[in-house]
């Protein structure tokens, strides 16, 4: 399946993401950032986003309410198989 991607929207929602990060860092000035996902696509996403323009660590988090497709879909991408 083929997806019809909005640039501009992707390019707002970056923007909005990066608003958010430095308004969060300006406020409670953190020595670390950590970045959490639990597998799905939009967590290992804004993880991505957090680690690759803000020197985050990511982790996993088991929330123990996916299901096991989704678990190997977070093991995938921390190898960065995926």
């Amino acid at each position: 399946m083929l997806f019809d991607f909005d640039s501009g929207r992707i390019e707002s929602m970056i923007a909005q993401g990066h608003a958010i990060m430095r308004e969060a860092i300006e406020l409670y000035k953190p020595i670390a950032i950590f970045a959490g996902f639990s597998g799905g696509n939009d967590s290992i996403v804004a993880t991505h986003f957090a680690c690759e323009n803000y020197e985050a660590a990511s982790i996993h988090a088991n929330t123990q309410i996916g299901i096991e497709a989704s678990r190997q879909h977070a093991k995938r991408a921390r190898r960065g198989n995926d």
